[in-house]
């Protein structure tokens, strides 16, 4: 399964700006370096694993370029279209509007964490299978973002995909003078997976879902008008795929953590932006360290 496994990791992250514009995926492209000597199985698998997701996605696979390289490497790129009324793009937030993900945050994650440190023999049989089995086809709710985007036009006022977390799309929100973002942590979903995950771990379970990206390309972030919240939702829940609302944004310029019994705090800049120096695990840990969950 590796280079299916690998195939359908390109194709849905790929596509997952587009899916995040609101728009439908329509066509595929693949310029792919192989080794000389790669047997041609191992291609026909990474690009079987591409049609998986772009047969879910009603996408085709149009083509490309092949070639010899020392290193196998990918550049891969996806178009498609959305009416001009239903473009969602990263700015457009305002006070008011209700701050929404996709998806459960922070199993990616966990998965990572505990095969990286060694926390993996601590979950149950059942937790450890679906763990596995959480990003063997990994796909966004992808009816759920074009449905709403065809149905109800600017309703969704901004939103971007969390291909590096949750907290670089509430920076982005706040480069638009005037606006903050603040987070309410008793509203952020916790699956009995991520429990179990958070125990096993010795950490918060909502800490968790502030991490680098790794629910990627389930998760999108978005915002809502609030005048419009059961409309949206209703239409994610009509596809069986949730919007889950976890906060607010407001107009005071700051990106606010509220939690369960603490104060609100200041939510630090933790995104992985391939320009820093510091380990993505120790980071992580040390923010978790110094502050109250």
């Amino acid at each position: 399964m590796e280079r299916r496994f690998q195939g359908r990791w390109i194709a849905a992250c790929t596509a997952n700006d587009v899916l995040a514009m609101g728009a439908r995926p329509r066509g595929f492209a693949l310029d792919l370096a192989v080794p000389g000597a790669t047997d041609v199985r191992e291609v026909d698998e990474l690009c079987a694993g591409i049609t998986d997701v772009l047969d879910e996605y009603g996408a085709r696979f149009e083509g490309g370029n092949t070639d010899v390289n020392p290193h196998l490497g990918t550049v891969a790129m996806c178009w498609g279209t959305v009416g001009a009324a239903g473009v969602i793009r990263r700015r457009g937030a305002r006070p008011g509007d209700y701050l929404a993900v996709t998806t459960e945050l922070g199993l990616g994650w966990a998965s990572y964490l505990l095969r990286k440190q060694g926390g993996w023999d601590r979950l149950d049989a059942d937790s450890q299978r679906r763990l596995a089995d959480y990003n063997l086809m990994p796909l966004a709710p992808h009816q759920a973002i074009v449905d709403t985007a065809e149905r109800a036009p600017g309703a969704i006022t901004s939103g971007m995909d969390l291909s590096d977390g949750l907290v670089e799309f509430l920076y982005t929100i706040i480069r638009t003078p005037g606006l903050g973002v603040r987070v309410e942590q008793h509203r952020i979903p916790e699956p009995p997976l991520l429990t179990a995950c958070a125990q096993a771990l010795g950490v918060p379970a909502a800490a968790l879902a502030v991490e680098y990206g790794f629910d990627m390309p389930r998760a999108h972030g978005y915002t809502v008008a609030p005048h419009r919240w059961d409309e949206v939702a209703s239409i994610f829940a009509g596809h069986g795929t949730p919007l889950f609302r976890i906060g607010e944004v407001t107009a005071d310029p700051e990106v606010t953590w509220c939690g369960v019994d603490t104060a609100p705090r200041p939510l630090e800049r933790l995104w992985d932006d391939k320009a820093r120096r510091g380990d993505a695990i120790s980071d992580w840990t040390a923010m978790v360290d110094k502050n109250a969950w």
